[in-house]
Order: structure tokens, then sequence, then C-alpha cells
């Protein structure tokens, strides 16, 4: 949502799985985009229990993780960012709260954000291994606020999953070309074009 990070992630993840075939590359890509949101090793042990068929370990997949990290840690950190995400945290009343809630690792998390020089426009910084939807919870509490006055923005249906779940408003961060998510759901381009639609003044 913030960073032009996900074909990067996809590509990283993909080499995981270089030795399958096309076919079933197929497959995993278009799960890799489908459950973005979630933690990678949830990831790879879907794969290969639904994908593959095949039994996994908890150190194969701590190991394939782990490589995950190596191939696209820094790569994230220096990819651009989305269109306008600078400009809306900048802008953004700071009387509003803000959260990072990602299925990135937590410890990666902060790595990423503190190495791109974002970490002080948000109030927390959550990660894996919890989910996305009882981050959310947790924040609600922790930060007593009403779920009905609060919005989240979003690249995924997990994204979406979550925001139902704790009963956010939700705005979809996709190209309409890419039909991410339904009619049903309003969406904006980049943060650049949500910006604008917020009427946050000084979004280019």
């Amino acid at each position: 949502v913030l960073v032009d990070s996900l074909d990067i992630k996809a590509n990283a993840f993909l080499s995981l799985f270089d030795r399958e075939t096309p076919a079933l590359q197929q497959q995993i890509r278009d799960y890799f985009y489908r459950y973005t949101g979630r933690s990678r090793q949830e990831k790879i042990e879907n794969i290969y229990t639904r994908i593959l068929d095949r039994a996994i370990d908890a150190q194969t997949v701590e190991a394939l993780s782990r490589q995950f990290s190596a191939e696209s840690l820094q790569a994230v950190i220096e990819c651009d960012e989305i269109p306008g995400a600078d400009a809306l945290l900048e802008h953004l009343p700071t009387t509003v709260k803000k959260f990072v809630v990602s299925g990135t690792p937590e410890h990666e998390l902060i790595t990423i954000i503190n190495a791109r020089n974002m970490a002080h426009h948000f109030d927390a910084i959550k990660g894996t291994p919890r989910r996305k939807e009882d981050n959310i919870a947790d924040l609600l509490a922790q930060h007593r606020l009403n779920a009905s006055a609060c919005l989240m923005l979003g690249d995924g249906h997990v994204d979406l999953f979550a925001a139902e779940q704790n009963q956010l408003h939700f705005i979809g961060v996709a190209a309409p070309e890419i039909q991410t998510f339904s009619g049903k759901v309003p969406t904006g381009r980049d943060l650049a074009e949500i910006g604008r639609a917020l009427d946050i003044p000084r979004i280019e």
C-alpha cells in the first residue's frame, strides 16, 4: 500500500518454487497475489499442502522464509513508493492516528520502515506472526478507537477481510484494470488519487 513492492515479493516468492512446472508456478503466483497479506510461513505451508500436495516440516518452512527475506528485503527498502504515499502521510492531520498492519514479519517490517525514514509517521507498526485482523482488534482496544471512525487502506482480499472483521471502513488500493476488488468496494489507483478523493490538501 505504501511502497511498490508487490511484484518484487511475488518474484522472490516464486523463486522458492523455481523447479515446479509452469502450470504449478502459475497456481502459486495466483495464490500469492490473493493471499499476499498472510504471513509467508502460512503461504508456504498452504502451497505445499494445497497446491503441491506434499508434506513440509517446520524447519523447511523457516528455511524458505529466510531465503525469501534474503532475496526481497533490500529491494523492498529501495523500491519506489506508491504515488502519493509520502504526501498523504505528511498532510494527514496530526490528530489522526496512523498504523501499519502488514503480513511481513514485524521485526523485518520495522527494519524496512526505519530504513525508508517513515517510522515517525506511525503510532504503531504491527506485523506477523499475528494475523492482520487480530492486530487491528488489538490496536482498536489499546488506543480506544471507535471502529466506525476508522479507515483501512489495503491492496488485497486479506486486507478487506481484516477490515470487515473489525467493522472498519475500507478503500482498496489497486489499478481498476486489475480488478482486485468487486465493484462494491471503493477503490483508488494509488494514494494520490485516494488523498484527493478524501479531500486532503496538497496531495499531488
